[in-house]
């Protein structure tokens, strides 16, 4: 393989490729800079939108009066029931 190029020729073709490769990686680690930057502001802004989604349920809880357990899972048995009558008086049996 022969080298056509002349050594004058030959090394400023290796200075540009050095040039370029050099700003290559700049712009390369700017990108990843600006990339965990970024990656570390939407962390934030996460933070930030769940922090204020919580307090703003906590200050819905606070205003408002929280159900019973007994209220959310048995309302059925929290009604006031009517005075007790066995089936067999309501029939009217043994009168």
């Amino acid at each position: 393989m022969t080298n056509d190029f002349d050594p004058s020729q030959q090394e400023s073709l290796e200075k540009s490729m050095v040039s370029l490769l050099a700003e290559l990686y700049g712009n390369v680690e700017s990108h990843v800079t600006e990339s965990f930057a970024l990656s570390d502001k939407r962390e934030e802004y996460i933070d930030l939108v769940w922090k204020n989604w919580i307090n703003i349920h906590r200050q819905q809880l606070n205003n408002k009066k929280i159900p019973s357990r007994d209220d959310t899972i048995r309302p059925h048995l929290n009604r006031r029931r009517p005075p007790f009558i066995s089936s067999s008086r309501a029939a009217g049996v043994g009168k």
